[in-house]
C-alpha cells in the first residue's frame, strides 16, 4: 500500500473513532449509579454548579454555628474553600471543568471572587461593584456592575473587561457563558415594563424578548450553540422554552410552587433538558435529547433508594444532582445501554489503530 493511501485511511479512521468517542449520545439510560454528596464538616445546605467531570459545588452549614462555607466535592473526596475570617458569607455560583469558581463574597462590601487552586482573586471593574454568576473553560467569566444603582453587564477576559451594556439602552446583567463565549442574560429598557433576556454574541445583543404576562424572563441555561433555556411567567405558573437560530420552541408550563409542590427545568451544554416535577409523595423527571422525551423517574429513585424531593444539576456527561426527602444529595452517573458500551469500545479500538497506522507512515 502506499504511502498516501495509508496515510488517507489512518485519518478517515481516526475520524470515524474520535466520533464514535466523543459522541455526546449516550444511547438510552438503563440506570443510575449514585454517590452521596457529603462535604467535610456539617451538611449541605445548597448546590450551586456541577461541572462536566462531575465535581460539586455548595455550600454547608456548620453544625456548632451559624456560619455558610462553600466547599468543592469530587469523587467522593469533599474540599473546604477556604476564605480570609472577614469574608465568612459566600455565595458561589458556577465552576468550570478546571474547577475554577466564581462568586460572591462580602468583604465589607459585596465583591466578585474567583477561586483557583486554593487562591482567591477579588475581581475588579473601572466603577462600581462588582457581581460574578458565570465562568467557562477559558476563564471567562459574566456578571455586572452596579453604578448609581443601576445594573450593567459585564465580562473578564484575559485581555480585561468587557462592557457588554454598552450595547443595551437599559439595566442588564450577563448570568450565563457557554464555551464559544456567548453570554446569556437580562435586561430591561427605560420605557419596558417587562424585563427581556439577551444573548451576546461577539458584540452583537439579540433581544430573546419576553413571552409571558409577567415582569421577569430568565435564561436558565445556554448550550453550546447558542441555544437559550428561557422561563417566563404565566398566568398560572411559568412557561418554559427552546430559543435557537430566532424561533422560540414551547415545551411546557409548571404550576406555581404550592406548599411542597414545585419544579425544574435545566439544560446542559449539549442542549439536552431536563424536566422534573415533584410533590409530597415524591417526583417525576423526564430528559429531552435530540427531541425526544424520556421518563427516567424510576431509574433514578432506584439510584438514591428514595423517592426525588429536588433535581439540582445536569451536566454534559447526563449526570445530574438529586436530593431526598430526607434532605441528603446525591450524584447520580448514568449506566449506557450495552450497545454504547461497544461502540465506544470499537471507537477507541479504531483510534489506537489509526495512530499506529500514522505513526508507521
Amino acid at each position: 500500500m502506499g504511502t498516501r493511501q495509508a496515510a488517507l485511511i489512518a485519518v478517515a479512521i481516526l475520524g470515524i473513532a474520535e466520533a464514535l468517542y466523543s459522541s455526546p449520545s449516550r444511547g438510552e439510560t438503563t440506570g443510575y449509579s449514585a454517590l452521596q454528596i457529603v462535604p467535610e464538616f456539617g451538611h449541605v445546605c445548597s448546590i450551586a454548579a456541577l461541572n462536566n467531570n462531575g465535581a460539586v459545588l455548595g455550600v454547608q452549614r456548620s453544625p456548632n454555628a451559624n456560619l455558610f462555607r462553600a466547599f468543592l466535592w469530587q469523587d467522593g473526596v469533599a474540599r473546604d474553600i477556604q476564605f480570609p475570617k472577614d469574608q465568612r458569607t459566600v455565595f458561589p455560583e458556577a465552576l468550570n471543568d478546571s474547577n475554577q469558581i466564581v462568586g460572591n463574597v462580602v468583604a465589607g462590601d459585596l465583591s466578585a471572587f474567583r477561586w483557583d487552586s486554593g487562591r482567591l482573586t477579588l475581581l475588579s471593574v473601572p466603577e462600581g461593584w462588582p457581581h460574578a454568576y458565570g465562568i467557562n473553560n477559558c476563564a471567562m467569566i459574566v456578571g455586572s456592575t452596579t453604578v448609581s444603582g443601576l445594573s450593567r453587564a459585564i465580562a473578564w477576559t484575559p485581555d480585561g473587561v468587557v462592557d457588554i451594556g454598552a450595547s443595551i439602552d437599559g439595566t442588564s446583567t450577563a448570568r450565563l457563558v457557554n464555551s464559544s463565549g456567548q453570554v446569556a442574560g437580562v435586561m430591561r429598557s427605560p420605557d419596558s415594563p417587562q424585563q427581556h433576556a439577551f444573548l451576546w454574541t461577539n458584540g452583537h445583543v439579540t433581544d430573546l424578548g419576553n413571552p409571558g404576562v409577567g415582569f421577569a424572563c430568565n435564561p436558565l441555561g445556554l448550550d453550546d450553540t447558542g441555544g437559550v433555556l428561557l422561563q417566563w411567567q404565566t398566568v398560572s405558573g411559568s412557561g418554559y422554552g427552546l430559543w435557537r437560530a430566532g424561533a422560540l420552541e414551547v415545551i411546557g408550563e409548571l404550576p406555581r410552587p404550592i406548599s411542597d409542590s414545585a419544579g425544574r427545568v435545566l439544560m446542559n451544554g449539549f442542549g439536552s433538558v431536563v424536566w422534573a416535577q415533584y410533590g409530597q409523595t415524591g417526583g417525576s423527571v423526564r430528559i429531552l435529547d435530540n427531541g425526544s422525551w424520556s421518563d427516567v423517574t424510576s431509574l433514578i429513585t432506584e439510584g438514591i433508594g428514595s423517592p426525588i424531593r429536588e433535581i439540582v444539576a445536569y451536566n454534559n456527561a447526563g449526570q445530574l444532582v438529586a436530593s431526598s426527602p430526607q434532605g441528603n444529595y446525591y450524584l447520580l452517573t448514568p449506566t449506557p445501554e450495552p450497545v454504547s458500551i461497544v461502540m465506544t469500545g470499537v471507537g477507541l479500538s479504531l483510534a489506537a489503530l489509526a495512530r499506529t497506522m500514522r505513526r508507521r507512515v
